[in-house]
């Protein structure tokens, strides 16, 4: 309104990420021969509504896994996370990593929430079942499903253990949709929104 002259560039294409995510991006699917899996959880930095929990107590019972649970810095149950898990041979808790990119680009399979993260994981183009914690998330969980990326849980008041068991074992006996997931990832995001948005920054300036 302001400025007539103004351009607007949206879409995922432009999306800025670390490009540590792009280094790590799977170039292409390997199909899950043995029976041993590993799942990843990861809602965020902070996590007030304790979705963490909900998860991990999910799925922690389910055979043939390798469960990592990361939490941010702003996770305030740290200490009550490790308690619950620490008798428990299959599940590593992992607290604000620096290098996120590479716990992801491991997983057969990551339960996130709707928010930046889906973007990161749509680059490494892992197979995700995510969850909506505010409105906001919800176009962007709407749009990663319909487009056969994710498999989209809903709102979090509308989620629950049973829920989340029965989708996460239905992806890891789908070998077909989990690849699926993997080449949808492709087309919606490729990871170099950042070179797009400084050339387009440079060709202004010059």
């Amino acid at each position: 309104i302001k400025n007539p002259n103004s351009q607007v560039y949206a879409g995922s294409k432009y999306w800025l990420a670390d490009q540590n995510f792009l280094r790590c991006q799977k170039k292409i699917y390997h199909n899950q021969n043995s029976q041993q899996f590993i799942l990843t959880i990861s809602m965020g930095g902070s996590d007030p509504d304790e979705l963490t929990f909900l998860i991990y107590r999910a799925i922690s019972y389910l055979p043939n896994i390798k469960i990592r649970v990361i939490v941010g810095p702003f996770f305030k149950k740290i200490k009550q996370l490790r308690n619950e898990t620490r008798s428990k041979k299959n599940i590593r808790v992992i607290v604000n990593p620096k290098h996120i990119w590479n716990e992801f680009s491991k997983s057969d399979l990551v339960i996130s929430n709707a928010g930046s993260t889906l973007f990161e994981l749509a680059i490494l183009r892992v197979p995700t079942i995510c969850i909506s914690v505010v409105d906001h998330q919800i176009p962007y969980a709407n749009f990663f499903q319909n487009k056969g990326a994710v498999k989209y849980l809903g709102f979090k008041n509308l989620i629950d253990e049973n829920k989340i068991r029965i989708s996460v074992l239905n992806l890891l006996k789908n070998k077909l949709k989990r690849k699926k997931m993997f080449e949808a990832s492709k087309s919606l995001i490729d990871g170099k929104g950042l070179f797009r948005v400084s050339s387009i920054i440079e060709k202004n300036i010059n």
